[in-house]
């Protein structure tokens, strides 16, 4: 598998959510019936050929680890949590800080990839931690609340966000003070489960995409994280779980998810199962080996690469927490329903947070903030004053705080620079309900950018995705394959190609050089009036028109 592969890591497994560890470890539960340690194994051979091998372990979700009295989290009906580890309980320093350790000094492993983390986090309502929480809110409740209605809720969630993020600090900062060269990463950290600043030093942000509706589950999770500002990838499954059936995805379909990522200048890995015994399944090298040549065929034009767009759509912060159930539960209907629809127009979109707002207010031609109840005051005042700056914004909900904060800054913009529409529909809502909101979303954005950067031409909507990316002197056309019902279709077997179509692409200058990439093939193309047109003869996963100016 190696030797066709080539990969630049590989993650195994080392401890899953059941809590069992793969090596003979001296802390926690190791997993019976092994004869040799398979972990060894794995470093001896990875080690002989250069390659980096990580390991998956779960985090805050360990069944076993919750069994010890004090271990688990303490759930509002007084019983122990059966999968949640508590902040307050010794797991970190008696378990996890000394499984990373062993695995990092006694087997030489590079790096940990750290599932079950942030998403599993629960509220806890042992002793400890509502005495804290009290405490901090310096006699504000009288109690944890129970329920979403009750007072202090948004707070007692919040106080399990910054629970979390000093414990991520902690391993973060334990690991790198006794083994400097290992690298650490939660899974999903920083990400659409937790929109926010990063501000732990992990060395890289990563996530899983579900093996439901992966193409649009790609599309969000990978363009925020491309605004985060830290090394970052994504890993597809290889495989679909239907009902009791697993059903094993063709090379086609894993390299249009990868191609959804690598587009937005991140890396990607691939989770193939093991066998029982920790070995390879060597009846999936042949898709490994046709996904890895996909990739690294695109590698160079990929990799580094910086998105450049029109739009920016609002993963806002304080609508994702805002009376959140669950503290790093995802919050993202409302994203999803703005942004499908702007990329099957032929848009190209970055999703931003707040922070990334903030950072350059005038930097996309229109930003969307999709919302159901109306911006909160941050997100307000950040629209407030692109608008005040002459930005044009386009916001859908109750416009009340975003009119208050217009008004606190003397805001003087013209009432065309914003676009106020109904709320976004419910997910639960019917088809033609979301298909008005799409139409006026995209009646708006066209009025307020009449002349885009991209047009696409001679493709049925929907079936192209386009994403423009800089790396140093290169501009970076990638239409990418997304044809199909891929949104209902756990399995699609075949990805019929699209093509021959044209890109008319607004630049100040006629390029010196136009290829087709991978492969630097011969394209057709032509320069007038300020327009790059492009003939693409045929796009079946994912092409790349690099210009050179």
């Amino acid at each position: 598998m190696l030797d066709r592969v080539r990969p630049d890591f590989v993650q195994v497994d080392g401890k899953g959510h059941a809590g069992y560890a793969s090596w003979p470890t001296r802390h926690g539960v190791a997993a019976p019936g092994f004869v040799r340690d398979a972990l060894k194994v794995w470093r001896d051979v990875t080690a002989a050929r250069g390659v980096s091998l990580y390991v998956h372990y779960s985090g805050v979700w360990d069944g076993m680890a919750v069994k010890r009295p004090g271990w688990a989290v303490q759930r509002a009906d007084g019983k122990a949590d059966e999968r949640a580890t508590s902040f307050w309980g010794p797991y970190l320093e008696t378990q996890m800080l000394p499984q990373l350790r062993e695995l990092a000094g006694d087997y030489g492993v590079d790096g940990v990839w750290v599932d079950g983390d942030c998403w599993a986090v629960e509220l806890d309502y042992r002793p400890e931690a509502v005495e804290e929480f009290l405490r901090q809110t310096e006699g504000r409740f009288s109690t944890a609340p129970r329920r979403a209605a009750e007072p202090g809720w948004d707070a007692f969630v919040d106080f399990h966000r910054a629970a979390y993020r000093r414990y991520l600090s902690r391993y973060v900062a334990a690991m790198a003070a006794s083994h400097p060269a290992f690298e650490v990463c939660s899974n999903w950290a920083f990400s659409d489960h937790m929109p926010e600043p990063v501000s732990v030093p992990v060395a890289l942000l990563s996530g899983d995409l579900s093996f439901k509706d992966s193409v649009n589950a790609a599309r969000l999770g990978a363009r925020y994280l491309a605004g985060q500002g830290r090394p970052w990838d994504l890993m597809a499954w290889s495989f679909v779980l239907d009902g009791d059936r697993r059903r094993d995805k063709g090379a086609r379909q894993i390299e249009r998810e990868l191609a959804l990522v690598m587009a937005q200048g991140g890396a990607v890995q691939v989770y193939f199962g093991q066998n029982r015994d920790a070995s390879v399944d060597l009846d999936a090298v042949a898709v490994m080996g046709e996904v890895a040549d996909f990739c690294r065929a695109r590698q160079a034009w990929v990799q580094g690469a910086a998105p450049i767009s029109d739009i920016a759509v609002v993963l806002s912060k304080e609508s994702a927490y805002r009376g959140n159930p669950s503290p790093f539960g995802r919050r993202q209907a409302e994203v999803r329903e703005a942004l499908r629809p702007l990329v099957e127009a032929g848009w190209t979109v970055d999703v931003v947070g707040e922070h990334s707002l903030r950072a350059d207010l005038l930097r996309h031609r229109v930003v969307v903030a999709p919302e159901r109840a109306g911006p909160g005051p941050e997100l307000a005042a950040l629209l407030a004053q692109r608008a005040a700056q002459g930005g044009s914004v386009v916001m859908a909900g109750s416009s009340s705080a975003f009119e208050a904060a217009r008004a606190s800054v003397g805001a003087t913009a013209s009432a065309a620079s914003v676009v106020i529409l109904p709320p976004v529909p419910e997910a639960a809502a019917t088809v033609e309900a979301k298909s008005l909101f799409a139409d006026s979303l995209l009646s708006a954005v066209e009025g307020l950018v009449p002349t885009p950067s991209l047009r696409l031409l001679g493709a049925p909507e929907g079936a192209l995705e386009l994403v423009t990316t800089r790396k140093g002197d290169e501009l970076m056309l990638h239409l990418i394959n997304t044809s199909g019902p891929h949104a209902t279709e756990l399995i699609m077997d075949r990805i019929e190609p699209v093509g021959p179509v044209a890109v008319e692409w607004r630049r100040p200058k006629q390029p010196r050089e136009v290829t087709l990439q991978p492969g630097a093939r011969r394209v057709e193309w032509t320069y007038a009036a300020g327009v790059v047109r492009v003939t693409v003869p045929r796009v079946d996963v994912h092409e790349i028109v690099v210009v050179r100016e």
